[in-house]
């Protein structure tokens, strides 16, 4: 199933963001595959940027480390992936992370 999104109830209309505030607009979407969450609301904004973080810190990866006010801006952002709970995702990601130690372990001598 092909990844979509709408932003167009975001505080931040697109006409008013440069083209960084937009490519990151364009790419919040596969953060928010990535972390379980199907829309950005008041009431999960935090949860979202705990996950992000986690997940950074996990894997190196601060490519798309993103403040608080970034995604406070995009609230609104809604996709067709399944949400998560914090449980359901920490299992799919450490079960993820387990994966990629044992391969890696295997290739070792």
């Amino acid at each position: 199933m092909a990844l979509t999104y709408d932003a167009t109830k975001t505080a931040l209309h697109w006409d008013d963001q440069t083209e960084e505030q937009r490519q990151l607009t364009i790419d919040l979407p596969w953060l928010m595959l990535a972390c379980g969450i199907q829309r950005i609301t008041a009431d999960n904004v935090r949860e979202l940027y705990f996950r992000m973080n986690f997940w950074a810190d996990l894997n190196n990866n601060y490519a798309y480390r993103l403040s608080m006010q970034d995604l406070k801006d995009r609230i609104g952002i809604r996709t067709n992936i399944s949400a998560e709970t914090r449980a359901q995702w920490l299992k799919r990601i450490s079960t993820g992370y387990d994966r990629e130690l044992s391969y890696r372990l295997s290739k070792t001598n």
